[in-house]
């Protein structure tokens, strides 16, 4: 499955108690919070509701439903974030604020960590301190006391994306899958339309360490590593002539072409996802492109051979190196809190959820505090076009109806002459019918008269 990130800004999180001012005069109106490593989060919206508890306190069982509350408040201890979060979930609500009962405060060097099964869960969620928890456990007690502003919890949670001069924009790359390389491919003309300055692009590939590289001993054989297990990647068709090893190389080459020319590389991709299609040609394929592209692959040649770089100068161990483009792929990967990603985030969160390289730039032009001329002009143009693409469907939905209500008229007119046909042949026998019975007793008439004579 392909991944696509875009990091159009730093986000902005904040947590504003509303009421009851009494807890607002002793604690204050922001509340410190760490948010939670898995859920999606609603970039760009704000959320206000009443704050309820959750029955049981725990929320490590199934908990009563939401009754149009969208903030509930669940204790920590006795199962994992995410099972809690969970069980609110499936209760219908909107915003978990889970309290510890540990830290006085927190902030966001706690993690709230996924326990390997929260890819199911939609919803945002947050840990307060224990401080925070004392007072809200309090107020709930008062629930039943009859002044109701001071014994109710109103928040609002802000999830603003800041606007920046420049947008930064990073896509996750599946080589082996054509979904991935075309979502990059459909972008390509957008991305011709930015200036160079305006959008900084970065491109993630999926792989993995299983070695650290000060780590000069560890040494592990596989056709999917290099660097002695530093940098792996999956095997990309099983038992067939591809390796790791191959994939990894294309990585390289790629990054090294991102790196000297962005222009070249998504013409590089766009070719790429058509035309490269077994790993164990990669390399070839490779060549056979940039000449292609007419751009100078001993350009290519010499990034490549520089991002090696050894650990220590004086070590004669042949596998003591890394690569300086890999281990940037590492570390951005690191800092990415998810264990699983959705398959587009904004500002490192934000999901789109129809993903198209029109909603991309869009999004991307959003991102902008002083957007460029560019966005104004493609996105009145886009809305045109949409404009045009409706008013085109509404006509070619009327003469849809037109044609089925005419079919529909002639079956009906069809059926009709039927039924006028079966009804005047039904009249016709019957009138034949009476006719005959007439002349039959006419002619039994005549027939007695003429007997009564004689």
């Amino acid at each position: 499955m392909f991944i696509l990130f875009i990091l159009f800004a730093s986000g902005f999180q904040k947590l504003t108690l509303i009421q009851p001012q009494k807890l607002i005069n002793k604690l204050g109106s922001d509340i410190k919070y760490s948010m939670a490593n898995f859920g999606e989060i609603p970039w760009g919206e704000r959320m206000i509701g009443t704050l309820i508890p959750t029955y049981p306190i725990l929320g490590c069982e199934s908990i009563l439903p939401s009754q149009d509350h969208q903030f509930i408040f669940i204790q920590r201890g006795e199962c994992t974030f995410v099972t809690k979060v969970r069980n609110a979930q499936t209760a219908g609500f909107k915003f978990v604020i889970i309290g510890d009962n540990i830290n006085d405060d927190i902030d966001n060097n706690f993690s709230m960590l996924n326990d390997g099964t929260g890819s199911s869960i939609n919803i945002p969620s947050i840990i307060v301190g224990s401080k925070w928890t004392k007072e809200f456990q309090d107020i709930f007690k008062n629930k039943n006391n009859t002044d109701y502003s001071e014994n109710t919890i109103k928040l609002l949670m802000k999830f603003d994306i800041i606007k920046q001069d420049i947008a930064h924009v990073l896509f996750s790359i599946d080589l082996l899958n054509p979904n991935s390389l075309q979502i990059i491919s459909d972008y390509k003309p957008y991305q011709q339309l930015f200036e160079h300055q305006l959008v900084k692009y970065q491109f993630l590939y999926p792989i993995f360490s299983l070695t650290y590289k000060t780590d000069e001993q560890f040494n592990i054989q596989s056709l999917n590593c290099i660097a002695s297990g530093r940098y792996c990647t999956f095997d990309p068709d099983g038992d067939d002539y591809g390796t790791g090893q191959d994939v990894l190389e294309e990585i390289i080459r790629q990054l090294c072409l991102k790196k000297l020319n962005i222009n070249v590389f998504f013409n590089y991709l766009d070719l790429f996802k058509d035309q490269c299609k077994e790993p164990y040609l990669f390399e070839y394929c490779f060549s056979q492109l940039i000449v292609l592209l007419n751009y100078p692959i001993q350009n290519v040649h010499q990034c490549y051979d520089n991002s090696y770089k050894q650990l220590k100068s004086n070590s004669n161990n042949k596998l003591n190196f890394y690569n300086t483009l890999l281990e940037e792929q590492l570390e951005i990967i690191s800092q990415f809190s998810y264990s699983s990603f959705p398959p587009v985030l904004l500002n490192n969160h934000f999901v789109i959820k129809n993903v198209t390289a029109k909603n991309i730039f869009i999004n991307l032009c959003e991102s902008f505090l002083n957007p460029p001329r560019i966005c104004n002009n493609q996105i009145d143009h886009l809305q045109t076009e949409d404009n045009l693409y409706q008013s085109n469907s509404f006509i070619k939905l009327l003469i849809i109806l037109l044609v089925v209500l005419l079919i529909f008229l002639l079956i009906a007119t069809l059926i009709y002459k039927k039924l006028m046909q079966r009804d005047q042949q039904q009249q016709t026998t019957e009138q034949v019918h009476e006719l005959v019975t007439q002349y039959i007793q006419f002619v039994e008439s005549k027939a007695s008269q003429k007997k009564n004579s004689q």
